[in-house]
């Protein structure tokens, strides 16, 4: 398991005894998420962990969600640019699954996130570089596997035919 995630499992230890009131530590908790390397395997521990701090701190959810979605929308600094573009497309993706999972438990209610992260995936600045376009690409693949019920789409078995008439019709 990652260091973020015993970290803010002690937290959570921590903060379960009656006593011991650690709300105004909630923000570096946040921190310790969004910035940690999250793994496909520790997404739904990191979930477990984010509902439990959902539930107890209310300031925790709003911080956490605009933590994340700096991952998409890091602002216009120079630093981003020169980061690992190979990093970057990771973090996106775990991130993306954790906010997924993160709307199906209830801590992410707002599902015009995903409208934005979507718009900003396939915009036609990104289109002009052809390695940001084939992760966007694979990102968005990523997103509409994991959000099949997110997106109206009936779970279908490998190699079974789909009806247009299952389909959900845009208007």
């Amino acid at each position: 398991i990652s260091n973020f995630i015993v970290l803010i499992s002690l937290f959570l230890v921590l903060s379960s005894k009656t006593s011991v009131n650690l709300s105004k530590f909630v923000s570096e908790a946040v921190v310790a998420i969004c910035d940690g390397k999250l793994r496909t395997s520790d997404i739904q521990a990191a979930v477990q962990v984010c509902s439990l701090l959902h539930q107890r701190y209310k300031d925790f959810s709003p911080c956490l969600i605009q933590g994340l979605l700096k991952v998409f929308f890091p602002g216009k600094c120079g630093d981003d640019l020169d980061a690992d573009k190979n990093m970057r497309a990771i973090k996106k993706r775990s991130t993306l699954k954790l906010l997924m999972e993160l709307y199906f438990v209830g801590v992410v209610e707002d599902a015009s996130i995903f409208v934005n992260i979507i718009k900003d995936l396939t915009s036609l600045e990104h289109l002009k570089d052809r390695d940001a376009t084939q992760t966007n690409l694979s990102l968005l693949t990523s997103f509409a596997r994991q959000g099949r019920y997110f997106l109206g789409l009936q779970l279908h078995q490998p190699g079974q035919e789909v009806h247009d008439e299952e389909l959900p019709r845009i208007c």
